[in-house]
């Protein structure tokens, strides 16, 4: 039988919080995640925007002799400053 549950749920299997530190982090194909590097960084995309971060993120493809990597960085949005032009 199905229930309700109170408050926010992560329906990503992956949670990012650990990552959002600023750092570049390399996780790596069956260690780190089981799903395809894409799909790892479109929740990637997806937990970000929802935490109000940016994320960069790069793969690096399956090679014979090393699993797929998908490396991460998210931070947070930069903010552009207005320019005071009346000084000038």
């Amino acid at each position: 039988m199905a229930k309700r549950i109170e408050g926010p749920y992560d329906f990503s299997r992956y949670g990012f919080t650990t990552y959002a530190d600023g750092a570049t982090w390399e996780l790596a194909a069956g260690e780190d995640f089981t799903v395809q590097p894409g799909s790892l960084v479109a929740a990637a995309r997806r937990w970000a925007a929802a935490e109000g971060l940016d994320v960069e993120t790069k793969i690096k493809e399956e090679t014979p002799k090393a699993p797929a990597v998908v490396a991460i960085r998210f931070r947070k949005p930069q903010r552009l400053h207005a320019v005071d032009r009346s000084a000038s």
